[in-house]
This record gives C-alpha cells, sequence and structure tokens, in this order.
C-alpha cells in the first residue's frame, strides 16, 4: 500500500514525493531531502554509494530538478535553492548525470545567490568529471565521471525536438538511457540508476494532450531500453512508478 498525500498538503509536490520514496521519509512541499524540521535525510542513492555501488541520474528535465534532485541533494526550497542543489550534485559525485540545465551550474544566472562568480561547470572538470555539453558530439568516453548538460533548461518536448533539425537535437531519454546502461554493463559492479521521463509531468500540468502522449511513449522506448538489460542481466531489479500525477 502506498499513500500520496505529503506531510503538508493531500496533494504531494515532486518535491516531497520525491524525498519519500528516495529516502523513506514523508515531508513538505517544496523542499528536497530533508524532513520536516529540516534535517537531512540519507537516500536511497547514497546508501549504495556507501556499498560501493554505482550511482547514475538520467532525465528529461534540469539534473537539478526535484525527482532527480531528492536523491543526492537536501535543500529547504527547491526554487529557490537551485544553486545548492547544483553544488551538491557536483559533491555527490555520480558516476553519471545526464539531462538538462546548463544554467544552473554557471555564475549569477540567479540575482543574488550566495555562488556568485563561482563556475561550477569548471569546477566539476577541476574535480575530474568529464563535461560534456555540445549535442553534436557522440557521447564521450568511459572516463567517468560524466556530466552532461544538453540544454539551458528542460531538454525540448519531443514533439518540439523533432521539428530541430537533426545536428541540433539533444539525445533523447531512451538514448540516455543506453548511453548510462552501456557504461554499467562495463565493469560489472552493482548500481543504482533513476531515469526520469519528466516532461509527461510538464505536459500534463498544461493538460497538454499531444505533449502528454508523445512523452509517455519516449518514456516507454526508455523503459524498453531497460527491460533489454534486465533480461540479459536477471538479477536486476526493475521499478517503474510516478512521483505524482498531474492534469488528471
Amino acid at each position: 500500500w502506498v499513500s500520496t498525500y505529503s506531510a503538508s498538503n493531500q496533494v504531494t509536490d515532486s518535491g516531497a514525493a520525491a524525498t519519500a520514496f528516495a529516502s523513506g521519509v514523508k515531508t513538505i512541499n517544496q523542499v528536497i531531502g530533508v524532513d520536516t524540521r529540516g534535517r537531512g535525510l540519507r537516500s536511497l542513492s547514497e546508501l549504495a554509494k556507501s556499498k560501493g555501488w554505482k550511482v547514475r541520474y538520467v532525465t528529461n528535465t534540469t539534473i537539478t530538478h526535484a525527482t532527480p534532485a531528492a536523491f543526492y541533494a537536501g535543500v529547504g526550497d527547491r526554487y529557490e535553492d537551485v544553486d545548492r542543489i547544483a553544488q551538491q550534485l557536483i559533491e555527490h559525485r555520480p558516476d553519471v548525470a545526464l539531462g538538462g540545465g546548463e544554467l544552473d551550474f554557471l555564475p549569477d544566472w540567479l540575482a543574488g545567490k550566495q555562488r556568485g562568480n563561482l563556475n561550477l561547470l569548471d569546477q566539476a572538470r577541476a574535480e575530474g568529471f568529464t563535461v560534456w555539453t555540445d549535442v553534436t558530439e557522440i557521447a564521450p568516453s568511459p572516463r567517468q565521471p560524466l556530466l552532461g548538460l544538453f540544454t539551458n533548461s528542460h531538454l525540448h518536448y519531443e514533439l518540439d525536438r523533432q521539428a530541430l533539425p537533426p545536428g541540433e537535437r539533444p539525445p533523447t531519454l531512451e538514448q540516455m538511457t543506453g548511453i548510462a546502461l552501456e557504461a554499467l554493463s562495463r565493469d560489472g559492479k552493482p548500481f543504482f540508476l533513476m531515469v526520469e521521463g519528466g516532461r509527461i509531468d510538464h505536459a500534463a500540468h498544461g493538460f497538454d494532450a499531444a505533449g502528454t502522449a508523445l512523452e509517455t511513449a519516449g518514456f516507454d522506448r526508455a523503459a524498453a531500453v531497460v527491460r533489454g538489460f534486465q533480461e540479459a542481466h536477471p538479477a536486476t531489479l526493475l521499478v517503474i512508478t510516478a512521483d505524482h500525477a498531474t492534469g488528471g
């Protein structure tokens, strides 16, 4: 059995919902990775890392968005603390993180934030990350950790992506999932991989039927990639869920 309300509202938001299934604790809407008193929580991926597992995140939203962030960050406001979430991703050092949100890692894009002129992409490179931002490049060599940020904000809706010239299209959720799994299969170590088709939620918020349908189909293709991996590696546990449903 599962209940979907948050600690502050009958209708959860992504921050509280993702925190609940990342850490097993109900919390209030808009927070990430902390309980109702603001105390940090230990997530499933942090537990996995402590056991020597690989940890990877794939999303077609910004990599700092609520659902992936709940697995590696702890902040009091998912909207106001985006700069801290980006910083915590670097500190968390996932093996692979692929998605959108390059602006979240660049200096001074949020006026008044404490990060000032700190360029988190430069920091990531200095700490050994391979930073992949050019969609015209093929996936970098298996050198890890790998941070791939393919748009300034969320990746394009699939409906809009299809209208872009082929050379300007960021990778799809299906392609990013394949990249993450292909790299994981090389060393044979156990892993935790979180894949989010987050633009389904965005389209549903706007009651965009065509967008919702195409985004769901794109998620289905990504899920098929994981199913294929699972068939070749039967010890793999696959869980498919939503953090919350919107738009009816």
